[in-house]
This record gives structure tokens, sequence and C-alpha cells, in this order.
């Protein structure tokens, strides 16, 4: 262990990234950074945080900031629920906690949105406490440098994780160790075509020993998406507006902007249809042309989605100009759409 431990810690001073959540180890900053990649790969990662912390340099400042703004710094992102939680937790931090981040474990999993990993993450990045911080990279490296052959999501596989990298602890910082773990996940020992010979531990390596890399971590087949079918209609108004509506149900997107929305079970549907449901919102189209069909994958859903343009004369308060449709956060598939709109 003691040998592990030196290897990873010399191969990775020579070897980390400049990245800008490493220059300032505060526990905000790492809190947000580590948010934003569970999200995004890191090269995109970088310009969000970069973003957001501008925006909403300390905790105080986020939760002052209204839903809608976080929102909009979060935009593209997805998982939106991640940035609504931010928000409430930077919320109850600044009202109920005097605006001071909280030091213990146990009382930083308590927080809304953070799980093992990011507390870990938060207890050994900046504090150097000895907490792992086991994310998809840490799992791949110890699995494969020990050859656990039990599936990586397990309980018992994330405390046999948790108690090997607790013994190196003994020979190097929390803070570092944890670090250096997951940055060879992430340059080296990747999902596929793992660069073994440029790995600092190839000698320690069980699984490249046994000609097992390729079999671990171990998974399990993933469920079948929810197939859904989304038909929204851009409706143009009258004086160059344009209609959109917040969602507010517990289900995808939820507090962000789209165009007006129908679900349907099926992929065709008829104008017939689209005008009785406008109607509905005192809203009398012209002719509904079918614009475009796109497909937008989430975790467990597929959304087919479907784009039909109208224009009316009719009146409604959810019509608002076109030229502010970008102060609005918007789901992915509708940001280049707005752009084109509005210009």
């Amino acid at each position: 262990m003691e040998k592990i431990a030196n290897q990873l810690i010399t191969w990775y001073k020579g070897k980390k990234r400049d990245l800008p959540w490493r220059k300032n180890r505060s526990p905000y900053r790492v809190w947000i950074s580590e948010i934003i990649l569970q999200q995004t790969k890191v090269q995109q990662g970088k310009r969000y945080f970069n973003d957001f912390i501008q925006l909403f340099p300390d905790v105080n400042q986020l939760a002052m900031a209204s839903q809608t703004e976080v929102l909009k710094a979060w935009e593209g992102l997805g998982y939106y629920s991640r940035a609504r939680n931010l928000h409430a937790t930077a919320k109850h931090i600044s009202e109920n906690l005097k605006g001071v981040f909280p030091t213990e474990h146990q009382e930083i999993l308590q927080l809304k949105g953070i799980g093992k990993y990011t507390a870990g993450a938060i207890m050994s990045f900046a504090w150097n406490k000895p907490y792992p911080a086991i994310d998809g990279n840490t799992i791949r490296v110890i699995t494969r440098l020990f050859k656990i052959e039990t599936a990586g999501h397990l309980t018992s596989t994330y405390k046999h994780i948790d108690s090997l990298i607790r013994e190196m602890y003994l020979y190097s910082h929390p803070k570092e160790l944890n670090e250096a773990i997951i940055e060879l996940g992430a340059l080296v020992c990747t999902p596929t075509n793992p660069q073994c010979t440029s790995c600092p531990l190839h000698g320690e390596c069980i699984a490249r020993q046994t000609g097992s890399i390729g079999q671990i971590p171990k998974t399990i087949s993933k469920r079948k998406p929810k197939e859904r079918h989304l038909h929204f209609i851009i409706i143009k108004g009258i004086n160059h507006t344009i209609y959109i509506e917040q969602r507010n149900k517990k289900d995808i997107w939820n507090g962000l902007y789209t165009p007006y929305l129908i679900e349907e079970e099926l992929d065709e549907i008829s104008e017939k249809t689209l005008i009785l449901n406008l109607a509905k919102e005192g809203i009398k189209p012209d002719t509904i042309l079918k614009k475009e069909n796109k497909i937008h994958k989430l975790t467990h859903q597929t959304l087919h989605i479907h784009i039909w343009e109208t224009k009316t004369k009719s009146e409604h308060q959810n019509f608002i100009p076109m030229k502010e449709v970008q102060n609005y956060p918007t789901p992915k598939p509708f940001i280049d759409l707005f752009k084109k709109i509005e210009n």
C-alpha cells in the first residue's frame, strides 16, 4: 500500500491538469465544481464553473439569486434538479448556518443534493480529511488494481474500495491521494483503451497481470429507456412575440421554459388535436406546420421531440418579446431553436 500510494502521488504531481477549481479549494468551490462535473466532461465543465463562480462567487450570492437566474446559469447541463438543489442548499447555509459551510461529514451528507461522493470530495479536497471520494474513476482504478470482481454499484464493492483507500491514507495526504486516483482514472485508466503502459501502477495492477482489464469493473445491463413523444408548438404572436410556458410539474425540465407542449403516446398527431388544445388557452392559430423531428436522450428516457409552428393574433399572458427569450432558462433541445427565432 505504501508503494502504491507513493507512486500515485509522484505521478499526480507530474501529470495533474491545471483546472480552475484546484486553484482555491474552498468548500463552496469544491461543491460547485463536483456537482457540475457530475453533469459534463472537464473541458465543458471548466467554462460552466468559471461562469457560475463569476455570477455567484460565494454561497450567500448564490442564496440571494432567483431560481430562474440559477437555472439560466445551469442551462445546457441537464439534470436541472441538481441546480435547484444547489440553490436550496445555498439558501439553507446562508439563512440557517450564517453562511458557514458545515465541517462535519454527517452534516454535509444531510444537505440537499449531496451524496457520499460529493461529501467525501468536500471533506478531503477542502480540508484534507480522510474521507474517500468514490466516483466512477475511483471505482474503475481500484477494482482493476485489486481485481475486485463484484459489480461497481454494489454497497459491498463500495465498502471494499473505501477500506482499501483508507489503508493508503497511512502513507499519504487524503486530498492528494483522492485527486491522484480520480486523475488516473480520467487520463490513463479509462473505461476503454486504458493506457496501461503509461500507468504508474502497471506493475501492481492485478487485472492487468491476469488479462482481465476489459472485464473490470463488472457492470449490469441498463434498463430500457422510456419512450416519450412530445409535440411542441412554436406560437408566434403579434409585435414579434413568442409563446413560452414554464414547466412546474415533477417531471423533466421543471422550472424551465419551453414552447407550448402536448404529449401523446404516438408520434402522429392531427392538426385538429393541436387546434383543440390551443383553444383551451384561448389561442386561435393560423395554419399549423410541421417543422422538424429530433431525438433527445436522457439517462432513463428517450424523447421524440416534434416541432410545430404557427402564428396567431390571439393574446395571452405567456407571450413575450422574441428578443427576450434568451433571458429565460431553456432545455437543451430548444437553446439553438430559440436563438434562430430571435435572429
